[in-house]
């Protein structure tokens, strides 16, 4: 799955910012998450991975209040820490499918380790503590896990790129 919502230049891949803001500031305001819809979530997102829970927080608020705190009243910091976020992310989410498919451990281990602490970070708390989830059972060999784990990857992993561009709208 590609997240087509950011540019990533360095990583060699193009996509549309602008399409997909446009896509979410339509959305946003008007969409609301039924009961159902959380069940639904939790059912689908319970694979068997130890350390991850899909009734985890997507985004850590208290972790966002603290960075706004460092911002300067235009909120130019902290537009620019979640922009370079994004980027970082897409490039690294592509080099953990990528190393994921190929099993080339180092350079999974690597690009997952980077995305735990950059999204522990930021407050994207349930892609951080996801992240770990599958780099500590790669570490420990376990495949089936890790298996698991990528299964639910690209759906966590696109909603909390999404909940930050819903951020930089109402920066």
């Amino acid at each position: 799955m590609s997240f087509e919502g950011i540019t990533v230049s360095h990583c060699g891949m193009e996509a549309q910012q602008n399409k997909h803001r446009s896509t979410i500031r339509k959305r946003r305001g008007t969409r609301t998450t039924s009961r159902e819809e959380v069940d639904n979530a939790k059912a689908r997102d319970s694979v068997g991975v130890p350390g991850w829970d899909a009734s985890i927080m997507l985004i850590d608020e208290n972790m966002l209040a603290s960075l706004r705190e460092e911002d300067d009243d235009e909120g130019t910091f902290f537009r620019e820490l979640i922009e370079a976020f994004l980027e970082h992310a897409e490039c690294l989410r592509h080099r953990i499918e990528v190393a994921h498919r190929k099993r080339e451990d180092a350079a999974f281990h690597a690009a997952m380790h980077n995305l735990k602490g950059g999204s522990l970070n930021i407050g994207a708390f349930a892609l951080g503590t996801l992240s770990r989830a599958i780099d500590q059972a790669h570490r420990k060999g376990q495949d089936d896990i890790v298996d698991r784990g990528m299964q639910v990857f690209p759906d966590v992993f696109s909603r909390t790129m999404t909940a930050l561009l819903n951020l930089l709208g109402d920066a």
